[in-house]
């Protein structure tokens, strides 16, 4: 069970490995756009820097394992994050739509880390616990500071649209 325990956390790893790999390319993306939003900027320029260390945790872990990342997976996952900003980009809600996907990838991340926190306990590294439980509550601070924000840039992007016309 050991063994299959181990290679389902190393999956698991690698596939939150590529998410965060996901996440950070989206923020950095939407980061060159936010001129006229500084406090939802801040957020995530802070949580890039986050992100960052969670990746550096994980491939720490992999690497105790014996693991390693999913370069495929991750280049999809990469892929698919620039895409999905871009995508965005091209509507005049851009912002809105970035910030839903981002406060809602945040609860995805926090149901990741409490998976991951399961699996590598039953897999026989306890010990990442403590990491795997301080990147969830990052995850879950993170969506705390976007939540109070969400009105001021609805409202700032009224403003941005009303002004216009």
């Amino acid at each position: 069970m050991t063994a299959d325990a181990k290679a389902v956390y190393q999956s698991s790893l690698s596939a939150t490995h590529a998410a965060e790999k996901q996440g950070l390319q989206m923020m950095e993306t939407q980061l060159t756009h936010l001129q006229n939003f500084p406090e939802y900027a801040a957020i995530l320029e802070a949580h890039c820097a986050t992100t960052r260390e969670q990746i550096a945790r994980i491939e720490r872990a992999l690497e105790e394992t014996g693991g390693s990342a999913s370069t495929i997976k991750e280049a999809v996952t990469q892929t698919v994050g620039t895409v999905g900003a871009a995508v965005h980009a091209v509507f005049p809600d851009t912002h809105l739509k970035n910030m839903f996907t981002g406060y809602g990838y945040q609860f995805y991340q926090i149901a990741a880390y409490t998976s991951l926190a399961t699996l590598a306990e039953a897999a026989g590294f306890k010990e990442h616990k403590s990491w795997i439980d301080r990147s969830r509550e990052e995850e879950q601070q993170a969506a705390d500071r976007v939540k109070p924000l969400i009105g001021s840039v609805t409202l700032k992007y009224l403003e941005m649209e009303t002004a216009s016309k």
